[in-house]
């Protein structure tokens, strides 16, 4: 009796140690996946560039490019790039390869998105450059689903567009409906 009340003792103080670990766990899971997902988020992909513009230093290319695409009006302090590189897949049909940007400070990516938006056609040594985030090969893969309905409704004039990370907008007579497949 007294050998079985003291197993039965460690077993509730075992379930409690167990359970105190798995909130730990839980906690720190959580934590990961949001620093991954800011990490990620902070990427944007400049796209039109010509190979070895950057003369070897892509990041201070980068501190000064940003300000001529969008106005060096717009920018009241320097551009704080924490990495930038070309993306390491081959290029293309003599097109050159994306450079890849991760900024210091979310709110910086998405006010450089937006002005290129609003800005309109992006020009850099008379090539047309586009400015998008970066988003992972698994969201492209899923957005790159949707190409064939995307020449349809270009060739038709219907707006469309993405939400995150993989929705197709297509807005008719001011009416937008979503799609998350095909």
């Amino acid at each position: 009796s007294k050998l079985s009340s003291t197993v039965d003792m460690r077993f509730v103080e075992l379930n409690g140690s167990i359970s105190s670990l798995k909130a730990a766990l839980s906690d720190i899971s959580d934590r990961v996946t949001s620093t991954e997902a800011a990490v990620v988020s902070q990427n944007i992909r400049i796209v039109g560039i010509q190979e070895k513009s950057e003369n070897g230093r892509p990041t201070d290319f980068v501190c000064k490019l940003l300000p001529k695409l969008l106005g060096e009006d717009n920018f009241d302090r320097p551009i704080e790039v924490d990495r930038a590189h070309r993306s390491l897949s081959q290029a293309k049909d003599g097109k050159a390869r994306a450079i890849i940007v991760r900024l210091h400070f979310f709110q910086e990516k998405e006010r450089m998105l937006q002005m290129a938006r609003e800005k309109g056609p992006l020009q850099y040594d008379g090539r047309l450059v586009f400015i998008f985030p970066d988003l992972t090969s698994a969201v492209m893969k899923k957005r790159q689903a949707f190409q064939a309905i995307r020449e349809q409704c270009r060739a038709k004039g219907i707006r469309y567009g993405f939400g995150y990370p993989a929705q197709f907008l297509v807005t008719v007579n001011n009416n937008t409906a979503t799609f998350d497949t095909p």
